[in-house]
């Protein structure tokens, strides 16, 4: 078996991954290398789904605190996640990491934005 670079190695298992996809998922991570550029395809499978994409590089340094930070905010928040807020935290947190800069927020994903917005349009009455 051929061995492949950790970018495309993790591209092959977002592909294999997003056919598991179900409309109901309401959150989804594309934490690995160039994240933002499955955006539409996750959208596709789960139209209503809060995004957070990697622009470049995505690293386990960035990813690992982010989702404990993510879980414990979710275990807090009653269901009502302070997009705006969160970030910010976690801005100040990973201040001068510039991996960090390559992830994009939910709200700031204008692809995703875009595209559910379509999405809205195609289904309403």
């Amino acid at each position: 078996m051929p061995m492949l670079p950790p970018q495309a190695e993790a591209a092959t298992l977002l592909e294999q991954t997003i056919p598991y996809l179900t409309r109901s998922a309401q959150l989804v991570i594309l934490g690995s290398c160039r994240g933002a550029g499955n955006v539409a395809a996750v959208l596709q499978a789960a139209n209503h789904a809060q995004i957070i994409a990697t622009r470049g590089a995505g690293s386990h340094t960035v990813n690992d605190p982010l989702l404990k930070a993510l879980n414990d905010e979710l275990l807090r928040a009653d269901g009502n996640l302070d997009w705006r807020a969160f970030w910010r935290k976690q801005e100040a947190r990973f201040h001068g990491n510039p991996l960090f800069t390559g992830y994009i927020p939910p709200y700031e994903n204008t692809a995703a934005i875009e595209l559910k917005a379509y999405y809205a349009y195609l289904t309403s009455p």
